[in-house]
C-alpha cells in the first residue's frame, strides 16, 4: 500500500506541470455549455476532455526519459499499472465534481431556456432534474473511461509520441455521432433529425444511463487487462 501511495504521488507530479491544459479544456467545455444553453453539454464535454489529460504522465515520462526510473523503483510492474488506473479514477471523481458544479451553475443561468426545451422533449433538461443528472453522470463516467480506456494500452505499447493520436479518436467519434444529423443533411438524407443522438438519449434516458455505465465499466476492465499484459512484457 505504501508503494501505491508513492506511485500515486508520482503520477500527480507528472500531471501537475500541465495544469494550464485543465484550464483550457474547462474553458472550451464551458463555452460549449453556454453555446448550447445547458449544463449537460458542459458536463459531458468537460469529462471526456479530462480523459485526454491522462496521457500527460506518459508524455512527461517520455520527455524526461524516466522509463528507466520506473524500472528501478522498489515495486513490481503490476503495482505501477494498478496505481496508474487508481489515479485515472481519482481524476474521474474530481472531474465529475467539477462537472456537476459547473453544470448546475449553467443550468441556473439558463433556467428559462430549459423551460422552453422541456416542452419540446417532454423532460426537464436541467441537471436539477434527477433523470437528467443520472444520465449526465453516467455519460460522463462512460465517455471518460472509454477515452482513457482506449488510449492507455496504446500509450503503454508505443509511448506518447507515437500513441498520442489514439487519445483523440474517441473524442472524434463522439463528436461525429453528435453531428450526424448535420452531416446527413449535407447528403440530402430525408429527416436526418431522427439520427439525433441527443434526442435518442433523452427519449430513452433510462436505457442510455445503463448503456453508458456498462460501456465505462467494460472499457476500464479491458483497458487494465491489456495495459498490464503489455507493460509486463515490455522491454524498458
Amino acid at each position: 500500500m505504501k508503494n501505491i501511495k508513492a506511485l500515486l504521488k508520482l503520477d500527480y507530479l507528472l500531471v501537475a506541470p500541465y495544469w494550464l491544459w485543465f484550464v483550457l479544456f474547462f474553458g472550451i467545455s464551458f463555452i460549449l455549455g453556454v453555446f448550447m444553453n445547458q449544463g449537460f453539454a458542459f458536463m459531458v464535454s468537460w469529462t471526456i476532455f479530462a480523459g485526454t489529460i491522462m496521457a500527460f504522465p506518459f508524455e512527461n515520462t517520455e520527455k524526461s526519459n524516466m522509463n528507466m526510473l520506473f524500472a528501478q523503483l522498489p515495486t513490481n510492474r503490476k503495482s505501477i499499472v494498478s496505481a496508474r488506473y487508481m489515479f485515472i479514477f481519482i481524476v474521474l471523481f474530481l472531474s465529475l465534481i467539477i462537472g456537476i458544479a459547473g453544470g448546475l451553475i449553467l443550468d441556473t443561468i439558463f433556467s428559462n431556456s430549459h423551460a422552453e426545451m422541456y416542452y419540446e422533449f417532454g423532460i426537464n433538461l436541467s441537471l436539477f432534474s434527477l433523470p437528467m443528472m443520472l444520465l449526465s453522470l453516467s455519460l460522463s463516467f462512460g465517455l471518460y473511461l472509454l477515452n482513457v480506456g482506449f488510449q492507455t494500452p496504446f500509450l503503454y505499447k508505443v509511448g506518447y509520441k507515437k500513441g498520442k493520436i489514439f487519445m483523440w479518436i474517441p473524442i472524434i467519434v463522439v463528436q461525429a455521432a453528435m453531428m450526424l444529423p448535420a452531416i446527413l443533411n449535407l447528403f440530402n438524407v430525408e429527416n436526418p433529425n431522427r439520427f439525433n443522438v441527443f434526442n435518442i438519449m433523452i427519449d430513452n434516458s433510462t436505457i442510455s444511463t445503463f448503456i453508458a455505465l456498462g460501456v465505462g465499466i467494460v472499457s476500464a476492465v479491458l483497458s487494465y487487462i491489456f495495459s498490464r499484459k503489455i507493460y509486463l512484457n515490455k522491454d524498458v
